[in-house]
């Protein structure tokens, strides 16, 4: 968010500790007040690398007016210094080039967008360019890899095999050795939902890798890494299954049912059998909620209609699961954690 103010975009050209300064492109005086570049549509080109397009933009003088019109852009990639920085792992392929379309039928780019696009191009793969999110909107999306709750852009064909291309492992020994909680393990802690935005986050990340980790026939580690999450967090303090705002969509539901699928696929059916328990309940309490909004309270009954049709499609899919995986494996048991496991110093606040 803080790559849309110029003073912030500026303050990525100096070296920072041991960080080296970042190449914006743009000059200081070019970045300062700029909000925004309107697509210049006369001249649309079909393919251009990506650093040419925003070095184009720094040739228009100190107050840039326009963006270029290109289709899809290019990044080189030099596969031997990749490798030896780590950008990409082993058992990843290396690309020539990545190229991905820019948004089509775009009117603008808003700085923070320039500003990624700039440190994309001019980065020729010396450090590593992380998101928090798998954000496509730029173009890129399908480059990005998850690496526990980071995604890192890398210049690697994705992996069909997979929803996600996930580095297992890095990321188990991320999940498994590295991430610590506070007091998310402690059941008398009160997380307001801007906290359990947070911490689903961090269930979600865990369900990811355990899904991939199936995927990959791992299943003991997928195990391992769901026993170790729920170590980290107490379901009292932060429930399987809770309704959320109507601003998120029921998003609480939503990651409650990835954790459910991701235990199903590992084969951790203990694990299933009480998050699909939550979820059940919380979701028929809330179809019996919409329930009497329609019969009382109509006015207030059509601002749930979507919610209502979540609820009702979201205990479909759990019944389909039911049947798909319940029939065919034995549960482990949820009370065996890896070996040197243990719960993070509770007197350590989250």
């Amino acid at each position: 968010s803080l790559l849309g103010i110029d003073w912030y975009v500026n303050q990525l050209r100096y070296k920072v500790n041991e960080s080296d300064p970042i190449n914006v492109i743009l000059s200081e005086e070019q970045v300062r007040g700029l909000a925004y570049l309107v697509v210049n549509d006369a001249q649309p080109v079909p393919q251009q690398g990506l650093l040419e397009t925003m070095a184009s933009i720094s040739k228009q003088g100190p107050r840039p007016q326009s963006f270029p019109s290109v289709k899809t852009v290019t990044v080189p990639v030099d596969a031997a210094a990749v490798r030896n920085n780590g950008i990409v792992s082993a058992k990843d392929s290396v690309l020539p080039q990545i190229s991905f379309d820019l948004p089509a039928a775009k009117g603008y780019y808003t700085l923070d967008q320039i500003t990624i696009l700039n440190v994309i191009a001019a980065n020729a793969w010396k450090r590593p360019i992380c998101f928090t999110s798998p954000d496509g909107s730029l173009g890129f999306g399908e480059y990005l890899q998850q690496r526990g709750l980071v995604y890192h852009l890398i210049p690697s064909a994705p992996s069909m095999e997979r929803r996600r291309d996930i580095n297992t492992d890095t990321a188990v020994h991320l999940a498994k050795n590295i991430f610590r909680t506070g007091n998310a393990q402690n059941p008398g802690v009160y997380f307001d939902e801007e906290n359990r935005r947070h911490l689903l986050t961090i269930r979600s990340a865990y369900a990811s890798l355990a899904g991939a980790l199936a995927d990959e026939g791992r299943k003991p580690e997928a195990v391992d890494v769901l026993k170790k999450v729920e170590s980290m967090i107490s379901t009292q303090a932060m429930p399987y299954a809770m309704t959320s705002s109507v601003h998120n969509q029921n998003n609480h539901n939503r990651v409650g049912l990835m954790y459910l699928e991701a235990a199903y696929r590992s084969g951790f059916l203990e694990l299933a059998g009480k998050v699909k328990a939550a979820l059940v309940k919380d979701l028929n309490d809330q179809l019996k909620y919409y329930a009497y909004l329609r019969d009382t309270r109509t006015d207030y009954y059509y601002s749930f209609t979507g919610d209502e049709r979540d609820a009702q499609q979201f205990l479909a899919l759990i019944k389909q699961w039911e049947e798909q995986y319940e029939s065919k494996q034995t549960p482990p048991a949820i009370n065996e954690l890896p070996p040197g496991q243990r719960a993070a110093d509770s007197a350590q606040r989250p």
